[in-house]
């Protein structure tokens, strides 16, 4: 996350992470898999 806020600025980089998180919620729902915190953080 310190790599998007340098890149974007903080507030940018909290909706970008935000964004990824409700997706990852979405397709954890839709696929009934549990939350996998290695892949979601490996591409923050």
């Amino acid at each position: 996350a310190e790599n998007l806020a340098r890149a974007h600025g903080k507030g940018k980089a909290l909706a970008i992470v935000a964004h990824k998180l409700g997706r990852a919620i979405y397709f954890m729902l839709k696929n009934k898999e549990p939350f996998h915190p290695e892949k979601f953080f490996a591409t923050v």
